[in-house]
């Protein structure tokens, strides 16, 4: 979806679930394993659903009333919202702010966070790599006397340029 008449700012998501109520409004399901709750505030400024809301308006011109709904599964509760056209300004123009933000940037400092140790890219991460060391087995250690399992040491991810990642999916 574009935010801009341009073009210039695409966004990609996966909406969850996308339901027609019975009153004819159309709902936004998005479907969280969070240990946590958030204040409506924070669903307030929810990104996310926010967006999907945008591609749902214009996928669907029809679609007059827009529901937001989030599940928290660990908590078996459900939280409705809805956005004014002025919200829904707002957060387009802070998307696209990001991006701009985001692509100006020269330096990605890596940001730690409980979600590391499930990172695939734990191996060429400044603030990992050390760390994933630590935790594997010296190269050439033998548990009970067999050879060590080749696929125990993870691979590094092969760095592409933005080129080449497209040119995989032609």
């Amino acid at each position: 979806m574009a935010l801009d008449a341009g073009g210039r700012y695409q966004l990609q998501g996966y909406v969850d679930r996308l339901a027609r109520a019975g009153d004819g409004a159309y709902e936004i399901h998005d479907y969280k394993t969070s240990s946590s709750l958030p204040s409506d505030g924070d669903l307030r400024r929810d990104r996310q659903l926010t967006v999907y809301q945008m591609a749902v308006q214009r996928r669907f011109p029809d679609a007059r009333a827009i529901r937001l709904v989030w599940h928290y599964l660990a908590f078996d509760l459900e939280r409705i919202s809805a956005r004014t056209p002025a919200e829904i300004e707002s957060h387009r123009r802070a998307a696209m702010r990001l991006i701009d933000t985001i692509e100006a940037a020269a330096d990605f400092p890596p940001k730690v966070s409980a979600l590391c140790r499930w990172c695939e890219y734990r191996d060429i991460c400044p603030a990992q790599k050390d760390l994933l060391e630590a935790e594997l087995p010296p190269r050439g250690a033998h548990a009970a006397g067999r050879a060590p399992d080749p696929q125990a040491r993870p691979k590094a991810a092969p760095s592409l340029d933005r080129a080449e990642q497209i040119e995989l999916f032609d």
